[in-house]
């Protein structure tokens, strides 16, 4: 029996914004789930608190993260510490960062 085919969504953190994220089984991928996922977390997330930016934090090698959130329209910011590990990636947003 197959596990889950996904899972994700779009968690609340401090210093505010909103951390979208999910996970694929291997045998799940390419058929535009993460972006389905990812379309509907930002349209909750911005529902609940629209002056809250939606962040994806991928690896630079993580291609096919990367891919989805520049079909969602994310913008790339750059390298940054991510806020929970400290550690650097790229942090995709829907609009512009104060932190």
């Amino acid at each position: 029996m197959k596990g889950p085919v996904s899972l994700g969504g779009a968690q609340r953190q401090n210093p505010g914004f909103w951390n979208l994220y999910y996970r694929l089984a291997h045998d799940s991928w390419g058929y535009g789930y993460a972006t389905e996922i990812s379309r509907a977390a930002i349209r909750i997330a911005g529902q609940h608190s629209p002056e809250l930016p939606v962040v994806a934090w991928i690896h630079a090698h993580n291609t096919g993260s990367r891919a989805v959130a520049e079909r969602l329209g994310l913008r790339d910011y750059g390298l940054r510490p991510e806020p929970g590990k400290g550690e650097p990636m790229h942090a995709y947003a829907d609009r512009d960062l104060t932190f």
